[in-house]
């Protein structure tokens, strides 16, 4: 009778546990799924770097979605500034077809890792999610300002 208590007892946390269910499900892209848009950059490290001491490298990068309804709850880039410089990034909500969407700005100054956050945004049910960035000139060619990570959470 104990044992049979001890298996329901089981059971029941093993059912519960099954049915929880998490908001957040971002996945942590490397900077190297970015594609490169303008300037002069290089993949390496898993990031997406600027080989260039005056200009900045622009970048496109890619969001899978989860699912096809509710929006967007957060997201951030991480980034390394080699040099006190400017960094900035939009995230794009766009609709099915591309011709309309939401968009949210953010860019960080000065040298060192940095991280942009983005807050809760709406978006077209169905449509596609991306990040644009401006990466911020290097310091040398032996240190380059970089985008190392990014991550978006869907609601």
């Amino acid at each position: 009778m104990k044992s049979l208590h001890k298996f329901i007892i089981l059971f029941c946390s093993m059912l519960l546990l099954s049915t929880t269910s998490f908001a957040e499900d971002g996945k942590v892209i490397p900077g190297v799924a970015c594609q490169k848009s303008l300037g002069a950059g290089s993949y390496g490290g898993g990031a997406v770097r600027n080989n260039s001491t005056t200009g900045s490298l622009t970048v496109e990068c890619p969001i899978v979605r989860d699912t096809l309804y509710g929006g967007i709850n957060d997201a951030y880039v991480r980034l390394y500034n080699s040099k006190t410089g400017t960094s900035a990034c939009t995230l794009h909500a766009r609709s099915i077809y591309g011709t309309a969407g939401y968009s949210q700005y953010k860019s960080v100054n000065g040298a060192g890792y940095k991280t942009l956050s983005f807050a809760s945004m709406s978006d077209y049910n169905g449509g596609h999610y991306y990040f644009w960035c401006a990466i911020a000139p290097s310091k040398s060619s032996s240190s380059k300002s970089k985008l190392i990570s990014y991550r978006m959470d869907e609601k």
